[in-house]
């Protein structure tokens, strides 16, 4: 996988809703040219709401490199929003009650391997969100998962996590 760095999130609320600006490159971490579904805002946290869909497209003459071979794919991408539970969170000297969001991404690759025919490349990962009143985001994970290609061994990702140390409510 690429290395993966930035340095600017962008997220906006609106009433009970959550928003944050992504760029849906997927491409750019898997090697994969032509897999980019723009950038947009997307709803990551409805307080109001107990589940929602944050995505649910398709892309179809994804260019992939198999052993080589150029080969065309098909591409589907659903990623679904849930609100969970509450938990205290230390953030500094403060403990805070944070709301949990989950995003669970499911894309499935089918591409049609010549002697084998169409192979489906499933890859499922989630990503929860906490979020304090008043603060914002307070911590985001990444849980670990693995991505299994057909004839290759299983890739795994360990997953990442990153959470607020300091704040200052003005």
């Amino acid at each position: 996988m690429s290395d993966m760095t930035k340095d600017t999130t962008y997220v906006s609320k609106s009433g009970s809703q959550m928003y944050t600006y992504i760029a849906l490159n997927p491409g750019a971490v898997a090697g994969v040219a032509g897999l980019d579904f723009g950038s947009r805002w997307m709803l990551i946290a409805d307080f109001n709401a107990s589940a929602w869909t944050i995505l649910d497209t398709n892309i179809t003459d994804v260019p992939i490199d198999f052993n080589g071979t150029t080969l065309n794919a098909k591409i589907n991408v659903k990623v679904s929003g849930a609100k969970g539970g509450t938990s205290s969170m230390t953030i500094g000297a403060s403990t805070v009650q944070a709301q949990e969001f989950t995003m669970t991404f499911s894309i499935n690759a089918t591409v049609t391997v010549p002697f084998l025919g169409d192979q489906t490349i499933p890859v499922t990962f989630t990503q929860k969100t906490y979020v304090a009143e008043n603060i914002g985001i307070v911590k985001t994970e990444t849980l670990p998962f693995t991505i299994s290609v057909p004839g290759t061994p299983p890739q795994s990702n360990n997953g990442s996590r990153e959470t607020l140390k300091t704040y200052t409510v003005k």
